[in-house]
């Protein structure tokens, strides 16, 4: 089995194994991503477009008894033509002050009234990223306004391979949603995880969003590595966003993450969209 380097450093520093491979399923992104809308789906909202987007979150960590920080910058532009929205995205993190960077390509086909979603992405020259990922996701509507989804992430890295397999149902209503999914980890030569997810967003007024989420099972972090009946974990997750004019929007969220047995993470993120 292949070593990371960076993470046998944070090993010798903090006495404490940091970083393997399910910590980067990363169930945070997960629970807080936004679904396309209903129109959207329905292919209503036929407009062609750009978009930009970015986003960036700081979080302090405590690992035991040792306190340190967590960040991430995301920048993405995209498209749509048609019933294609196509999206490019850089992502930098730094993870006590060891950084690793990404970059991911992917699309959502609007096919009906159901979607599917293919996202490609690299990690460059890695030390706890993975180095290549697939995400596949299929969104079909079962009664009204229920969908079924499916959902399979596949994330290679130095040391291990691991997939995410999440099977879910969205209920829309106006323009609400709530969702709720199961999902099944598993990392190569250590066996399968459990989790479930939830989380909802909801139309305030029609210049303010509020977004929830919150993720519960093993191995959310998979911090020190140990089996999954011993890395018991939960996320929470809310924010509110706010038009500011016609399609741009800004954005302040707030997360909590903990696991079994000393791990503590609080973060703060300011995000910002624009169509034209």
């Amino acid at each position: 089995m292949k070593k990371k380097a960076g993470a046998l450093f944070i090993f010798c520093v903090f006495g404490i194994p940091f970083l393997s491979p399910a910590e980067t399923l990363d169930i945070k992104h997960q629970t807080r991503a936004n679904l396309p809308s209903l129109t959207t789906l329905h292919g209503e909202e036929q407009k062609n477009h750009f978009s930009a987007f970015a986003f960036y979150e700081t979080g302090n960590v405590k690992i035991g008894s040792h306190h340190g920080t967590w960040s991430e910058i995301t920048g993405s532009v995209g498209s749509r033509y048609k019933n294609i929205n196509t999206y490019f995205s850089y992502s930098r993190f730094e993870r006590l002050h060891l950084v690793d960077h990404a970059v991911n390509v992917g699309s959502y086909f609007n096919l009906s009234d159901f979607y599917i979603h293919e996202e490609i992405g690299f990690g460059i020259a890695p030390t706890y990223l993975y180095q290549f990922q697939n995400i596949a996701e299929l969104s079909h509507p079962l009664y009204r306004g229920l969908y079924g989804e499916l959902r399979h992430t596949y994330r290679d890295y130095a040391e291990n391979d691991s997939q995410l397999f999440s099977p879910g149902l969205t209920y829309y209503f106006g323009n609400h949603f709530l969702s709720a999914s199961y999902g099944i980890s598993h990392i190569a030569s250590r066996g399968n995880a459990n989790l479930v997810t939830l989380k909802g967003d909801f139309e305030i007024t029609d210049w303010l969003r509020w977004n929830a989420g919150a993720a519960y099972g093993q191995w959310l972090y998979d911090i020190q590595g140990k089996d999954a009946s011993d890395e018991k974990s939960y996320i929470a997750y809310t924010n509110f966003k706010l038009k500011i004019y016609k399609d741009f929007h800004i954005g302040i969220g707030y997360s909590y993450g903990t696991e079994k047995p000393k791990f503590i993470i609080r973060s703060i993120s300011l995000f910002a969209s624009v169509k034209f």
